[in-house]
Order: structure tokens, then sequence, then C-alpha cells
């Protein structure tokens, strides 16, 4: 076995080696006061017993302290003492009800920088803390203060995550730790087709929060995603009056407004219901290519009692923009960046999205919980443009004139039931279920397109050519029957799991015969977590995954399947009476070949060699001092190619990603909160092709916000890149060196009426 499997496998191997001696251990429990849901987690992890409670029942509540409790219902009783909360026995199972009806109130990720559980990311209701792996949650209340303008933005504060702005089209796809990476909305499968589409153009405004599942997810996600999983969750009602509005305005006359409101819908507050409105423009962006535009409407409804929460919402978003400013490289250096469009400025890319989720879950009895959730999904992208193929000259350019247009219907289904019981000393939370998949893709694109060379400085383009021909459907369905069961004994927690799934997919090219392809694999995940401390935890996890391949290259050929395997292992640790947690792990991931964009035909892809990569990730966030917060992330890569027919390098990844943000809030009278901020942002150098002769610089950039609240409004006024560096994103061809934006500055105007 090689060092990196011994050093990532030791975590996972520690929590079996050591926890049978400590099972044995006479239990005396003390917890700090704290949030209340933190408080009975802690209850549970020193005494080893579950205990069942709402989560919205104990919102918004603080423990009163513990010390030296005898058993784990002297120490509830304590901790829940002079609360709206008592304590009754469920059958065995210490049980946790309110003396009011419990109702909808907002999430953590809308009040707090800091998240600690992870909402639709698993299945098996376990805090972060809990799962066995490195779990990112960026939370509504950061973006906002950061005055994120998208979700590329938001996912700065993540390590490990790189946006690939793999061709001019845009549509931002990600790739986590070196690979690529697959988006959800709320926990359930967006198009297998065109990973850019999946949610990337969504307006953060009705984002609650963006958690990214570092490593592969089979129980979550199938086998996609050995990278990682970025799952965008959006806002739920909540029947605590809320009613918020804001307007902003910034560089390039970028305008943007937001309504947030939510109330109870009945007079018990069991019916609760939001409504989101956002809509935003910009005149231009940096190459003076039309600017950006999105309008978002979002609606809901929530119905929630002691037993049953069950949300329905739909989501309606338009996303239009500009070609993503970009230079090229010849000979190895990076041309200057021209300030005038190639071709007409209002080409670009646009994107539409409707979207019908449902989630039901509901308490059948103390031991079992039932969970059906189901999304449909009918997104739209189109584009006309002219992409650079290949550097002819200093100033000469072969340039690709293209419209094309990609249809997508998406039905996702995931039904699960989660058991908690005993056996013996052994506490188990099992999950069953299944889940159901099924898009169908329409690519359309024009005939007449042609490739022409292109002077910068005395050149004209050729119109664009109307879209005329369908260029291939695609129809495809993945079902999957799941099992999982966490094993808990003591402070010691045993994950185990299996998926085995079926795919099938049938191609549709004009002029040729269907193609039909079909595929099973059996999927299973290891992990374990032991407990050293109440505050701290080992953790490994290992995984091998199998991915069918059904993208296309532009010759409409399908590409290869991918195998992997994951290998990982790590530390968390919670301070400051859990207020700072710091997630520390090592990793080392496979995969046979990796799938990119094609950048000369866009809307198809091809099929590179497959890589390796080992590295480090931090992650720290919370609260230093009061009013003192921190969110730092940093990720070490280190890649290799699993053959050398191309070459020792691995192009469009960095090795080192990192973020560095803080805050300090200072009262200023009785009605005055002032708030100052920084953020640095970064990563190093990446290659352009596989044998490193050319070189992408490294980046880094500084942001500042100062933001003033008075009673019922607050003024946000941010400058990012304050140093106006020229920072250029990561690509895989010369002809095309994505820029990233200069200095910028926006001003938000907020006031919440209740």
């Amino acid at each position: 076995m090689k060092s990196w499997d011994l050093l990532a496998g030791v975590s996972a191997v520690a929590a079996f080696a050591v926890a049978l001696p400590a099972v044995a251990q006479t239990v005396s429990i003390s917890v700090p006061s704290m949030p209340m849901e933190q408080a009975l987690k802690e209850i549970e992890r020193q005494s080893g017993h579950h205990i069942e409670y709402d989560p919205d029942a104990v919102k918004g509540l603080t423990s009163v302290a513990v010390t030296g409790a005898k058993d784990e219902n002297d120490a509830i009783e304590k901790a829940i003492t002079g609360s709206r909360l008592v304590l009754i026995d469920g059958n065995g199972v210490p049980t946790i009800i309110s003396f009011i009806v419990v109702m909808a109130h907002r999430d953590e990720a809308e009040t707090s920088l800091l998240v600690r559980d992870a909402s639709t990311s698993s299945r098996s209701g376990a805090s972060l803390r809990e799962q066995a792996r490195n779990t990112t949650v960026i939370s509504s209340k950061l973006m906002e203060d950061q005055q994120a303008q998208s979700v590329t933005d938001a996912l700065r504060d993540a390590g490990g995550v790189i946006p690939n702005f793999a061709t001019v089209q845009g549509g931002t796809s990600y790739s986590v730790r070196g690979f690529g990476s697959t988006g959800l909305t709320n926990g359930l499968s967006s198009s297998v087709g065109n990973s850019s589409i999946a949610g990337a153009a969504q307006p953060v405004a009705g984002l609650e929060r963006v958690e990214i599942l570092k490593g592969p997810d089979a129980l979550l996600n199938g086998s996609y995603s050995l990278g990682g999983t970025i799952n965008l969750v959006t806002k739920k009602p909540t029947a605590d009056p809320l009613l918020n509005a804001s307007v902003e305005y910034g560089s390039y006359q970028t305008r943007k407004g937001t309504i947030d409101a939510s109330d109870a819908l009945s007079d018990d507050e069991k019916i609760s219901g939001r409504l989101i409105l956002s809509g935003s423009d910009a005149d231009r962006n940096m190459q003076n290519y039309r600017g950006d535009q999105n309008y978002l409407v979002a609606p809901s409804l929530r119905y929630k009692d002691e037993k049953t929460d069950a949300i329905l919402s739909g989501q309606i978003y338009e996303q239009n923009t500009g070609v993503n400013p970009y230079t090229y490289m010849y000979k190895g250096q990076i041309a200057p960046v021209r300030t005038q469009p190639t071709g007409p400025a209002d080409t670009g890319f646009n994107a539409s999205d409707k979207e019908v989720t449902y989630s039901v879950e509901h308490k059948a009895t103390d031991w079992l919980t039932v969970v059906s959730r189901g999304q449909y999904q009918n997104q739209n992208l189109s584009f006309g443009l002219y992409a650079p193929y290949a550097v002819l000259a200093p100033t000469t350019l072969l340039i690709n004139n293209s419209q094309n247009e990609q249809r997508n219907r998406t039905w996702s289904l995931d039904d699960y039931a989660r058991l908690k019981f005993d056996t013996f000393v052994i506490n188990h939370n099992i999950n069953i279920g299944y889940s159901f998949v099924q898009t169908h893709d329409d690519a359309l694109d024009s005939s007449k397109s042609s490739f022409f060379p292109f002077s910068l400085t005395t050149g004209t383009v050729k119109p664009l050519p109307p879209i005329d021909e369908t260029s291939y459907s695609l129809d495809y369905n993945e079902q999957a029957f799941y099992f999982q069961d966490i094993m808990t004994w003591g402070p010691a927690h045993f994950i185990g799991g299996v998926r085995q799934n079926w795919f099938d997919s049938t191609s549709h090219i004009p002029g040729r015969p269907a193609s039909e392809y079909s595929a099973s694999a059996s999927v299973p995940s290891y992990g374990a977590v032991y407990d050293i401390t109440d505050n701290l935890s080992l953790f490994g996890n290992y995984a091998l995954g199998f991915i069918p391949n059904f993208s296309l290259d532009y010759t409409k050929s399908r590409l290869p399947d991918i195998s992997s395997k994951n290998l990982e292992g790590g530390v968390k640790l919670s301070m400051l009476n859990q207020k700072l947690e710091l997630v520390a792990s090592v990793f080392r991931l496979q995969q046979s070949n990796v799938v990119i964009s094609d950048p000369a035909h866009p809307g198809y892809y091809i099929s590179t060699q497959g890589q390796e990569s080992k590295g480090v990730d931090l992650d720290l966030r919370g609260t230093i001092l009061p009013g003192w917060t921190v969110v730092s992330t940093f990720t070490y890569s280190k890649f290799d190619q699993l053959t050398r027919k191309l070459g020792a390098y691995v192009a469009g990844q960095p090795r080192v990603k990192y973020s560095l943000y803080t805050s300090y809030t200072e009262p200023v009278g009785e009605d005055l909160k002032l708030t100052v901020s920084g953020g640095l942002y970064g990563n190093s150098s990446s290659y352009v092709n596989n044998s490193g002769t050319e070189k992408v610089p490294d980046a880094k950039q500084f942001d500042v916000n100062v933001i003033g609240a008075y009673k019922s409004w607050q003024l946000n006024v941010g400058v990012k890149n304050l140093f106006d560096r020229r920072n250029y994103g990561v690509s895989t061809v010369d002809s095309y060196i994505p820029v990233l934006e200069p200095r910028t500055w926006h001003a938000t105007l907020s006031y919440k009426f209740f």
C-alpha cells in the first residue's frame, strides 16, 4: 500500500481499534451552555443513546450548562430547565416535545455564517460532525455579507472548488479536488446532458445554502461526481413573519432588486408560504459584451406539525449574459486583454429554467420516518458566439461562428425510509430507498457554421448562421435501490452502504440508427467516525465507483465509461464552546479517464487520459471572539496522470486553492452596528497543456465590505479585487484564457419590515 493510502486510512482504522474499550467507560455527561440542538447532540455522543426531538421545536433555544450528569435523561432534564420543552419516554427512547405547537422557522443558514447540519446532503439526518467526510456549507448569510453575485462567487469560500469557464459560450461548470462535479438542487439530480446547467446560473437570492460534498457520494448521487457534489438548497417557508426588500447598484451600471416575504397562512401556524422575487441587469461587462441579466420568481408552500413536514415549491429563472471575457496565449505569453468584442456585442449565452419540487417527511413512529421528494426541471440553453479555435499568429485567431441550443427535461424521484433502533449495545440509523432519474436532451445547431481566420486588428467576422438542424437527442434513465446503516457503539460510528444502479440511454442522431446503451453497477461505500472527546473526532471513508458515460464527442460518438476510487481520512475539531469548527483531511482520488467540454465544439465533449489527485484539505469557520468571525479554506492537490503518453502534467488544475475571510462587528450606540470585513482569495498557477510548456499565472484578489445596520435599515458597500489585479481563470487550450473581474464595487441598501 502506498504512503498516501496508509495516511488517508489511519483515521478510519483508529475508530475500530479504540472503540471497544471506550464503550466500557463510566458515563459522566458535561455540556456547556450552547444552542439547544447542539447540546442534545452532545448528550447523544457522550451517552451513546439516541434522543428524539424535532429540530424546529428546539430552534432558537439555548441550553443550560450540564455538569456531571449520571445519564442521558439527567443531562436532558438539566439542559432544558426553564425552557418550553419537556422530556417524555418514547417507547424507551428519550423524546423531547414542546408545550407549544411546532412551526416552521428560518434555517440557521439564513442567520449564521457557521452551519452545523447538512440539510438534504444526508438522508440520515446526521450533523456535519457525524458524517465521515469533509463537507463545506456556505450559508446565505455569508453570501449576503459578501455581496455574492453568483454561485461562482459564493464558491470562492469552498476549498478545492475551481470554476471551469471551458469556452466563451458561458455556462460554468466546476471541478472539486481536480475532478468533475455535478449539481443537485435540494438533493435531487439535474441534467446529465450538460453539467453547465446544473444550477450554476441560478440567482443566489433564492438560495438558503450551498453544500459542497467533497469526494464521491454514491448513496446521494448515484455513481457520479468523483470529485464532489455541489448541492444548491433553496429557501423554505417560515411561519415567523418575514419581509425584506433590497436594492443594489454597482459597476457597469449593475442594478438589482430583491423582495423576500414569508409568513404563516393559517391561525395554527401549521401552514406557511414564501415568495422570493429578484431581478438584476447590467449595461455591459469588462470586454463590452452585453451585461448580465437575471430574473427569479420562487413561490413555496409548507405544512409542518409535530410529525409531518411537507414543502411544495416552484421557481422560474432566466439568465442572459454576454460572452465571458477572454484573451489567448501565443508561444507561452498571454496576449493583452482586448476591450472590444469579437463580433456583435449582443452575442452570448441564455439560460431559462422552470422547476417544481416537492418534499414530504413524516415521522410514522418513534423508530420510523418516511421521506418522499421529487422534482421536475425544464431547462433551455442557447448561445450564439464566435469561438476561438486556434492561435494562427500573434494577432490572428481561427474563429468558429456558431449558434447552438440545448433543451433538457428532467424528472427526479427519491423515496426512502429511515429506521432507528438498538440491537444490544449498538444503535442503528438505517436508510433504505429507491431513486429514479429520467432526462431527455435535444441539441440543435447550424449546418452552415464555419471556421475562418480573424485578424484582431483589421478583421471582420462572418454573420452567425441560423439554427437549422437537430444535432442529436438523448434519452437517459437511471434507477437504483440503496441501503445504508450508521452503527453507533459508544463514541464509534461505523457507516456501510451499497447502491445498485441500472442505467440505460438511447441517442438519436439524424441519418443514423438509434444507439442504445445500458449498464448496471453496484457501488459500495464505507466510513467511520470516532469521537475521541466531545470536541474531537477522527473520520475516514473509502469508495469505489463506476460511471456510465453518455457524453458525445463532436463526431457524435459516445465517450468511454469511467471507473474511480476514493480514499480519505481526517479530523474534526470543535473549539471555543463549539463556536469555531476545524476540519482537516488527506485524500486520494483516481479516475480512469476525464471528460471535459470541447472548446472547439460547444455542446460536445472530449475524453482525456485518467488522472490522480492526492492532497490536503483544511476548513476553519466560526466565531473567534464576540463579533469576530472567520471563514478560511486551504487545499493542496498533487495531480498525476495515470499514464504518461501525453506528458507528466495535468492541465487546467491549480495545485493550491485558498481563501481567508474575516469580519468584525461592533455596536455603536443603542441601534447602530458597524461591520468591517475583508477576504483574500486565490489559487496557484496551472498548466494549459499536458506537456507543461504553457502556464496560466496564479490568481489572487482582496475584497472588502463595510456594513452599517441602523434599526431595520442596512447599507452594505463592497469592493471586489480592491487592488485591481489582473487575474486569469484556468484553461486547457491556449486559444481561450478566461479573464477574471477587475476592481468592481457594489452598494446594497436593504430594509427589514419585520
